[in-house]
């Protein structure tokens, strides 16, 4: 049974019109008159007099009328309940994030999302790419932010915001590249090099941008770090050079941000959901303001 016919059938008896009806529902008369013969149909009965110009109840049209009108006004109330209950949402949504969205896209994102759902709470970690994405399968959290895309037909990823990777080292300890923007590969190869794990989302696009142009970079020995705030932390220190975001060193004076010349190394982040995974009316808000 359509809650339009519904609607239509109270306008009419209410009105005693079917064109002042359709007046007030903002359809025309025909439409009107289909809606109450469905229902009509459907119940088996009469439930208006037509006589003329007036329209009355009949018996069974009265009785429907008090159940028709007591529908509409509880799917009505449920409406606003809901409506209600969206523009105060409660709860927690669970992100993992890999480390540059979790230091730079979120907080902001965060503070903006809270000035108008204050019942929200977060409980964010960071993991790198791959961890991120196996924790997203196996549902340990509402939804994850990834630099790397892993195919998988159960994921949906979503872009939101872009990246560039770059060479830095400590000015200081290597001035002579301190009039350059960018590097070729033998200008570097006897700096150690210091590169994120193999499951990290930057190093993925790294070995993906420059294993055709400069294979040897991943051939050759290099140290490992799970975090890029350590490698940063290195290379002020005076040790090694590496590749990583450069979101890491816009702020930093004492460090030389170069590129690779002839290989730009750029990504996006994606917001990673399983398909099949409700959220919460908090999470899925989150998300939808994240999108």
């Amino acid at each position: 049974m359509d809650l339009k016919h519904l609607e239509s059938f109270i306008y009419v008896a209410d009105l005693h019109s079917f064109s002042k009806a359709a007046d007030k529902l903002f359809v025309s008369q025909p439409t009107i008159t289909a809606h109450i013969q469905n229902l009509e149909k459907e119940l088996d009965c009469a439930l208006l007099n037509r006589l003329g110009h007036t329209v009355t109840l009949t018996n069974a049209g009265e009785i429907f009328y008090r159940y028709a009108k007591d529908v509409v006004y509880t799917l009505g109330s449920a409406k606003l309940e809901i409506s209600v209950s969206n523009s105060n949402i409660e709860g927690n949504v669970s992100i993992l994030s890999s480390s540059v969205p979790k230091l730079f896209y979120l907080p902001d994102k965060i503070a903006k999302f809270a000035d108008t759902h204050p019942g929200i709470t977060f409980n964010v970690s960071g993991l790198d790419s791959m961890n991120v994405v196996n924790n997203v399968k196996n549902g340990k959290c509402d939804f994850g932010i990834v630099g790397f895309k892993f195919p998988d037909p159960t994921l949906l990823y979503t872009n939101i915001f872009s990246d560039e990777i770059c060479y830095i080292i400590k000015k200081d300890k290597f001035p002579g590249f301190s009039n350059f923007d960018s590097i070729d590969y033998d200008d570097i190869k006897d700096i150690p090099l210091m590169l994120r794990e193999p499951g990290s989302g930057t190093f993925k696009t790294f070995a993906n941008a420059v294993t055709k142009a400069y294979p040897d970079i991943i051939k050759n020995n290099y140290s490992v770090f799970d975090s890029n705030e350590l490698i940063l932390s290195l290379v002020k220190s005076g040790y090694g050079g590496s590749f990583i975001s450069s979101w890491f060193t816009d702020n930093e004076n004492d460090i030389l941000k170069l590129r690779l010349k002839g290989v730009p190394i750029k990504r996006s982040f994606y917001l990673v959901r399983h398909k099949n995974k409700k959220l919460s009316p908090g999470a899925e808000a989150f998300y939808d303001f994240l999108v």
